[in-house]
């Protein structure tokens, strides 16, 4: 739980030091974001912590809803 939080917390810190002309890299952060939630979420599955898994996997779905393997895995 310790990796994910500081995961997420280096990932916010990107987003919040990138400037307009790097939408490149925000872009590559906001996937790995997502990726990380998906990760933490199949975790929390495994770990019988469905609730959780469910909480993670509508964060990502909130910021990207064309990702179908998100949906899948919520499923």
């Amino acid at each position: 739980l310790q990796e994910f939080d500081g995961a997420v917390e280096d990932f916010l810190k990107v987003l919040d030091m990138v400037t307009e002309d790097q939408e490149d890299m925000v872009r590559q952060a906001q996937r790995q974001l997502l990726l990380t939630y998906n990760d933490f979420a199949v975790h929390c599955y495994r770990q019988g912590a469905y609730q959780e898994g469910v909480l993670l996997l509508n964060k990502a779905l909130r910021d990207e809803q064309q990702e179908k393997g998100l949906y899948i895995n919520r499923g």
